[in-house]
This record gives structure tokens, sequence and C-alpha cells, in this order.
């Protein structure tokens, strides 16, 4: 209570916007969701787009590999764009035309649930790729643009968008075992039902970043506000407006020079420790992972789908978010030690031959199976999500304290350049490493 205290008066002193309620924290939350939610319905369903594609045994069985690449390269080219030109432009508009490209690209992925595709297979995966492209580029632009702003808050904003995307990650799985255990007899309704979530969600967020722009505090920390807010009422009643010296300080980072050589010599480290983080996450997951099976002899639900989905994304996402979220409780090692942060980032290519000593099906000889109980791949699998959470988070919590204020932005986005980097670097090398042992 003493704590809360101290902070409420800190903030008023510094005529800082109060988070009344933590609505703002909660909104970032939110948001942070909604950037990995598309990519997260694609690769979740496995189920589902294994139905749809058995008619082409070779889709099939390398499907996730084409979506690795199909959404990391426009993510990528996004993101390039998004560091030396999107930033220029209204982060509102980016964001309004992200989330409704994503809500309307979700309803048509949906309805294509509801059509018969036997016929027309390979006409039906490239429109799935077509689809999927899309919302890759404009969850990509949804993500820059999130990223950027948080990065002008303080650490905890960036750190609850972190967190909310390993959330988003857990809540997607949840939904699809969900939908699959209450309706397993008929998988194309609970597919249905799995991507109508994701466009509820997405229209939810939509309305949540609205409000969210209008909150005071919002417009303090992005210097939108004429005005420093001075509160009142302890911080709990209403803020009123004073204008201040700041402003000119505000008015003057704005019109400087955006040097990106000097940025990047800043946060070099930081940028190396996430795209080695994630370069190693894609290369196995889930294009490796996905395919190992359960080694119990008997036929039922668990050896047939839910293996995967538990042992494989569920896992995952539980543990990833549980890795984002510890930076909110301990921050080691901390940013005046980067070499530590980037080795150990590099030690997590352990987990590339662990998995691929697992039941991964099909191979060549099964004699290179070591672990053969169900439960080694989990435990597995919960390390690795849980590092890399925890890995890949810090760096976006120490880049934007590494830089001047109005570089901020910048910096953030430069480190998700270097996420999304190690994404498609990681997805490309996955067609090297996953094909039969």
């Amino acid at each position: 209570m003493k704590e809360t205290s101290l902070t409420i008066i800190d903030q008023c002193e510094k005529k800082i916007p109060c988070d009344r309620y933590n609505i703002a924290y909660q909104i970032f939350y939110l948001l942070g969701c909604a950037t990995l939610l598309p990519w997260n319905f694609f690769i979740t369903a496995n189920s589902y787009f294994a139905e749809k594609l058995k008619g082409e045994g070779e889709l099939k069985n390398s499907f996730q590999n084409y979506f690795s690449i199909g959404s990391m390269v426009p993510n990528m080219l996004v993101m390039f764009l998004n560091v030396f030109l999107m930033h220029k432009y209204s982060r509102f508009i980016r964001m309004i035309i992200s989330i409704l490209v994503l809500m309307i690209s979700f309803s048509v992925t949906a309805a294509l649930v509801l059509i018969d595709t036997k016929q027309w297979t390979e006409e039906f995966f490239i429109i799935t790729m077509v689809i999927l492209v899309v919302i890759s580029a404009f969850g990509a632009a949804l993500q820059g643009a999130l990223f950027g702003m948080a990065g002008m808050f303080p650490s905890r904003y960036i750190q609850a968008v972190m967190a909310g995307q390993g959330l988003g990650g857990f809540f997607v799985c949840a939904v699809n075992i969900l939908s699959s255990v209450v309706d397993e007899s008929n998988i194309m309704d609970s597919s249905f039902a799995y991507f109508c979530t994701g466009t509820f969600a997405m229209f939810v967020s939509l309305f949540a970043y609205i409000y969210l722009e209008k909150l005071l505090i919002v417009k303090y920390y992005t210097g939108k506000t004429s005005g420093m807010c001075v509160c009142t009422c302890n911080c709990t009643g209403e803020c009123h407006l004073e204008k201040t010296e700041d402003d000119n300080k505000i008015n003057e980072n704005i019109n400087k020079e955006i040097n990106y050589r000097k940025i990047t010599k800043k946060i070099g480290p930081m940028m190396a420790t996430v795209y080695i983080t994630f370069f190693i996450t894609l290369s196995v997951f889930p294009s490796l992972t996905a395919r190992i099976k359960s080694t119990w002899q008997a036929d039922n639900k668990w050896t047939e789908s839910l293996f995967v989905s538990v042992g494989c994304f569920l896992t995952y996402n539980l543990f990833d978010y549980i890795g984002k979220s510890l930076p909110g409780i301990i921050q080691k090692p901390n940013s005046s030690h980067p070499r530590y942060l980037v080795t150990l980032a590099l030690s997590r290519v352990v987990f590339i031959p662990l998995f691929a000593l697992c039941n991964v099906q099909p191979r060549i000889n099964e004699s290179h199976v070591l672990f053969e109980h169900d439960a080694i791949p989990i435990l597995i699998m919960a390390l690795f999500a849980l590092s890399g959470g925890y890995v890949g988070s810090l760096p976006f919590i120490y880049a934007p304290v590494m830089v001047e204020q109005y570089e901020q932005e910048v910096a953030t986005t430069l480190v998700i350049f270097s996420l999304v980097g190690g994404l498609a670097s990681g997805a490309a090398f996955s067609f090297v490493i996953s094909p039969n042992f």
C-alpha cells in the first residue's frame, strides 16, 4: 500500500497522468493478444488443415513449412517498411486498417470452412496462402505500430504487450482444443466456431484501441497533448490540463532527425538477442515439433490429435506466456551486460537436436528416436518456450531505455524488425532440418 501511495505522489509531482484502474495497461495487454492471434489461429488449426489437405499427401505433411514461409516473408517486408517509412504516417490509421483487414480475413477463412473443397484442394491451399500473406502483412503493421507506441511508455507497458502475445497464443490453443473436444465428431463445425472466435476477438480489439487513443495518459506519452496533466483527488479523480515548459521539449524531440546507424549501434546486442532467439524458435516450431507423435500404442483421441494440440501448441504457448510475464518480476541479465543476454539466446540451439531425438514422424531410421516417453518432448517444449519467452522479451524492455526519448519508437521498431528477421530466417531453415531424418 505504501509503494502504491508513493507511486501516485511521484506521478503527481512529475505532472504525469494516472492510468486510472490500469485501463491503458489492460488494453495494451489485450492488443498484445491481438497482434499474434492470426498467426496462432493458423498454425494451431493443425487438424483442420490436415483434413482439408488430405487429398494432397505432400501438402498435408508440409503445409506448416509453407505457412511459416508464407507468413514470415510479408511480415519481414512490412516490418522493413515500418522501420524506415510507416512510422512517419498516422499510427491511428495503421492500427485501424490493420485490425479491420485482419477481421475480414478471419471472416473469409471461417466461410471457407463451410465450403467443400475436396475437388479443388490445391486451389483451396493457394487461397489459404493468399489469406495468410494478407494477415501476415497487416499483422506486422499492427505489431509494429503497437510496439512503437508502447516503447514511448514506461517499461511495464511494453512488457504487457509481450505478455499479451503469450496469453493470446495460449487462448488460441485453449479454444482450439475446447472446440475439437466439444464437437470431436465434426471437425468442420468446430473449426468454424474456432475462426469465428478469432473474428470476434479482432472486433473487440478494434474498439479497445479506439478507446485507448482517447485516454489522457496515452496523449501524454505520445506527445499529442498541448499540456501536462496535473492530477487531483490523489490521482483517482479527474485530471486537468496545464501548459508547461515541457511542451517545448516534446516539440523539439519531434523535429530531431532520426539517425538509424546511431540507434542500431546502441541497441545492437538487443537486436542480435531477439534475432537469435526467434531464429531458433522458428527452426523447429511448429514445422518439426508438430510432427512429434505419441508413442502410445492405443488409438484414441490423445494419440490421434490431442498429443500434438496439448504437447506441442498448448504447452508452448502456456510456457511462452509464463516466460514473457517473468520480466515483470525479474530482469536478469540486465541491460548493462548485453553479452550475457546474447550468450543465453545462443544456448537455446541445444533444443534443435533434443527435438530431433523425439518421435518425429515420418523419419527414415526409427533407431534415432531416443526419447520415447510422451512426457519427454512435452518437458523439452516447456523449457524451450519458457526460455524463448523470457530471453525474447528482455530486449524489448531494455532497448527503449538505451536511447533518447525521441528515438524510442524507432528503437522498438528496429528490435521488432530483428524479431521478424529471425522468424523468417528460422522458417526458411526449417526446410533444411525438418525433412525425413
